[in-house]
């Protein structure tokens, strides 16, 4: 049995070590202090470093060998759902696990929050708003939830509520080039002629805060040559051809060049 202190150092140094990005020497020290028994704590911080070095399946065993050694902390349950969602992409175990967390800790906005992630995933966007907007009145800075509840709008085809989330997430986190490119989709959405110029706005915010994606340049010129400026969508076509897109981005940037070089 291993004692308190000496858990708290060893957790201190690997602490340290991942804080560095030295997760092997990390998983080392963790490893050793664990020989002669297991330790839920010790085990977390090991699932963690597992978890930033890639290897999501040893990370989600350490996760649920804490929990075997005590089932009743939230967090157990949050860090094995995020790495059943972004590492391994099983959506279905990761809600299982955030529903737990909840179970514990009803006020956890994180987990409603992923789960909200989730849910947008499978297309279940009734249930993925109603996460959303639990997260939102628990948490009302949080701009990743009013992001969720906007895409969930979306999906759910309602452009006016979707865009009143949007342009809370951009309020709550003005950095994020997501948010403003998803607030210019649903501008555009609302297929109405003077939404173009809101939409150009968003798009030119989210270019601005992120230059290197060809992607949302395309579409930035393609907003640009309806409102008139095709000189300047030109431009931008042949700035996002520089950046290396894939070959269906390609093929769409260069389809809209040639149509507007023709043009001019």
């Amino acid at each position: 049995m291993i004692n308190t202190d000496t858990i708290s150092d060893i957790l201190s140094r690997a602490k340290e070590h991942r804080h560095n990005g030295d997760y092997a020497n990390s998983i080392s020290l963790l490893s050793d202090a664990m020989q002669n028994g297991a330790n839920e704590k010790l085990l977390i911080s090991r699932g963690i470093c597992y978890d930033l070095a890639n290897m999501p399946e040893k990370a989600v065993a350490d996760f649920t060998a804490a929990i075997n050694l005590n089932d009743n902390v939230s967090k157990y349950y949050l860090y094995r759902g995020e790495v059943f969602s972004h590492g391994m992409n099983n959506n279905d175990s990761a809600i299982e696990d955030f529903e737990k967390c909840l179970a514990i800790d009803p006020d956890n906005y994180i987990a409603c929050q992923q789960c909200s992630i989730c849910l947008l995933q499978q297309g279940n966007y009734n249930l993925s708003l109603e996460y959303a907007i639990r997260s939102i009145a628990i948490n009302g800075s949080d701009s990743l939830s009013y992001f969720c509840a906007g895409q969930a709008y979306k999906g759910l085809n309602n452009v006016d509520l979707a865009i009143d989330m949007l342009l809370e997430a951009t309020r709550a986190d003005e950095f994020a080039p997501r948010y403003w490119s998803a607030l210019g989709r649903a501008y555009l959405d609302t297929n109405k002629q003077s939404s173009l110029s809101l939409a150009l706005a968003a798009y030119t915010k989210s270019i601005n805060l992120d230059p290197t994606d060809p992607f949302l340049m395309y579409v930035l010129s393609q907003i640009e040559a309806q409102l008139g400026d095709s000189t300047q969508a030109i431009r931008r076509l042949e700035q996002a051809l520089t950046l290396s897109p894939d070959i269906y981005t390609t093929r769409m940037i260069s389809s809209l060049l040639a149509q507007l070089t023709n043009n001019v």
